[in-house]
């Protein structure tokens, strides 16, 4: 009898210690174990990406100026001319190249240029620029220009706008000649109009080197341009500091115009020619009507030397006076020779091209560089035998070296963005075209420059203006390469920029969710990507009124979760998972597929 109660008091001990310890267990396990709140699913990380890629970049430090993202080590993806994937997961490619130690970003955008012929194209790819417009002249029959040169197209994408000084030709005015007559005005308009409904991308007009325009024709050009929302590029009436004609009042003129129609305004090359010797006054003049509602850029070149043609009206009488120049400040490019007034009067009878030497204060170039309204673009190409300005060559190569690298003016994130994103959307209102230019993003199109930080620089001087930019390693033009370490590969892989009204935009293909969260619906546009819906995340963030962050280095918060640009991995409410596809930059922000967002927030649902 004892023995069976000691037996059966042995059992029940044990049994009540296992327990215990079941119990411990149990206890131990759900205080270091993380809650997992309803509705997070975990997911494991998602199959490699099997795609075969027509080219893949490796391991490059990724710039987006557009999203202010500055990515490390990170790959690109580009299949049929556009930018497939930009992630950190392995890639495979029927071409790869290895970018590590080179900096990523979306090819150069030079506004105010020239047409191009074969040697000049070549520098400008060689300076990383991937669509060349011209701005600054352009054309007076927009259809003819652009089937020419589709013919046999450009090393790099190309544009123009509307020529006023050809176009005011057309109906019987010349340059100096003001333009009163009501019909010549309508049938002007009607020119300018018909031209850009044939691809014209805006109205460039210049009255210091065309004094007849002004007046009623130039408030009737401007109403044009706020009818048809593309913008009007001004080479301003007066380039002095001095008197009463003078630079800010040829400012004033374009403001007035502007805030009289309401339309965009853009001002070329204001260093040189709005702002020479009273840049604080001229940029707090944009500033100041930007800020009262106005729609006003500028652009600038990094030198501070101009040039112009000797016979222009830029050197008529007095030209000494109006620039504080002597005969001595002219230079012949591609010389050492400077000229005298004996050579200023045979040169002006020639179709000549001057550098006027210290004609631009370094502290205003300096100024000029820093002001967020100002994007960058040469004004000028190498011409045949070099008798041109460096910036033709160089000019996007020296924001980056001389400004940005070298002297910290400028950071390397805003020197991008000057050169790329600012003028992409000085341009958006008048061409879908150019708005898959200027970003690296999901959809863009595959316009990418490699370069070396450490080296990139301009080369070329007043004495030898042709002379390639250095530390450019690789340049694609709509996902072709254009340029690699062995030089030019002659590929003419550029396409037409065009207006809105000859090229219109790709319909957008999306789908519409309710999302649910503490019993609140919204509505919000998911985009079809990769055979999956995606969705802004910080638009559902502000709809949802939860937090949202991009950091520059890729790192998202939303809500209670932390993810990051191009990984799947991410944690919420301090539990790790995957997403099915990592987020993407597309269309200026971060997107996710619609089916993730519930792991991003408890309580979270879709329909």
């Amino acid at each position: 009898m004892y023995i069976r109660n000691k037996t059966r008091f042995f059992i029940i001990v044990s049994l009540g210690a296992a327990v215990l310890v079941v119990l411990a267990l149990i206890l131990i396990i759900g205080v270091s174990a993380p809650k997992q709140p309803r509705g997070i699913t975990i997911l494991p990380p998602p199959a490699l990406d099997t795609t075969i890629y027509d080219t893949v970049i490796l391991n490059a430090r990724l710039i987006n100026p557009e999203t202010g993202s500055d990515l490390n080590n990170y790959n690109i993806g580009i299949l049929n001319g556009r930018i497939a994937a930009l992630t950190r997961r392995p890639l495979q490619g029927t071409r790869s190249v290895d970018a590590e130690g080179l900096v990523a970003v979306p090819g150069f955008i030079d506004v105010i240029s020239f047409e191009l012929i074969d040697s000049s194209a070549r520098y400008k790819i060689s300076d990383g620029v991937t669509t060349n417009l011209v701005m600054h002249g352009g054309t007076n029959d927009a259809k003819k220009w652009y089937d020419n040169i589709a013919s046999r197209p450009y090393f790099v994408n190309y544009g123009a706008s509307s020529f006023i000084t050809v176009m005011r030709r057309e109906v019987g005015y010349g340059d100096r000649t003001v333009m009163t007559d009501p019909d010549a005005i309508e049938t002007l308009v009607k020119n300018v109009r018909r031209n850009i409904m044939d691809g014209a991308l805006g109205i460039s007009i210049s009255p210091e080197y065309v004094p007849g325009v002004g007046g009623a024709e130039m408030l009737a050009l401007s109403k044009l341009a706020a009818e048809m929302d593309v913008a009007s590029y001004y080479h301003l009436r007066y380039a002095t500091p001095d008197g009463e004609k003078n630079s800010l009042v040829a400012i004033q003129e374009v403001l007035d115009l502007a805030r009289e129609t309401g339309a965009s305004t853009h001002i070329m090359h204001i260093p040189s020619t709005g702002a020479t010797h009273v840049a604080p006054q001229a940029f707090a003049m944009v500033s100041d009507a930007i800020a009262e509602g106005l729609d006003i850029t500028a652009c600038m070149y990094p030198y501070d030397y101009w040039a112009s043609w000797l016979p222009s009206e830029r050197f008529n009488s007095g030209w000494q006076q109006r620039f504080r120049l002597t005969y001595n400040d002219l230079q012949v490019p591609g010389t050492t020779e400077r000229l005298t007034a004996e050579t200023f009067r045979r040169y002006r009878s020639q179709w000549m091209i001057v550098l006027a030497r210290n004609s631009i204060p370094e502290d205003e170039v300096r100024l000029a560089i820093q002001q967020p309204f100002i994007s960058i673009s040469s004004d000028d190409v190498i011409m045949n035998g070099g008798r041109s300005h460096p910036r033709g060559a160089g000019t996007f190569s020296r924001v980056i070296g001389k400004y940005a690298r070298e002297e910290g003016v400028i950071s390397l994130m805003d020197a991008v963005a000057m050169m790329t994103i600012r003028s992409a959307r000085r341009l958006e209102s008048a061409s879908d075209d150019i708005k898959r230019k200027g970003r690296l993003e999901i959809g863009a199109d595959a316009d990418i420059v490699l370069f070396c930080y450490d080296t990139i620089i301009d080369t070329g001087t007043p004495e030898n203006p042709d002379s390639y930019s250095d530390g450019i390693r690789y340049v694609w033009v709509n996902g072709r390469m254009g340029l690699n370490p062995n030089g030019i590969l002659g590929v003419r892989a550029g396409r037409p920029i065009k207006s809105r009204f000859a090229s219109p935009a790709e319909p957008a293909k999306y789908t519409e969710y309710t999302l649910t969260f503490n019993k609140q619906a919204v509505a919000i546009p998911a985009f079809d990507l990769f055979n999956l819906h995606f969705v802004d995340l910080q638009a559902a963030a502000g709809l949802l009124q939860q937090p949202f962050e991009l950091a520059e280095n890729g790192n998202i918060t939303f809500g209670q979760a932390r993810l990051s640009l191009g990984e799947t991995a991410f944690t919420s409410y301090g539990q790790e998972s995957h997403f099915h596809h990592e987020p993407v930059i597309f269309r200026g922000s971060v997107y996710l597929p619609v089916c993730d967002l519930p792991n991003l927030l408890h309580g979270l649902s879709y329909m």
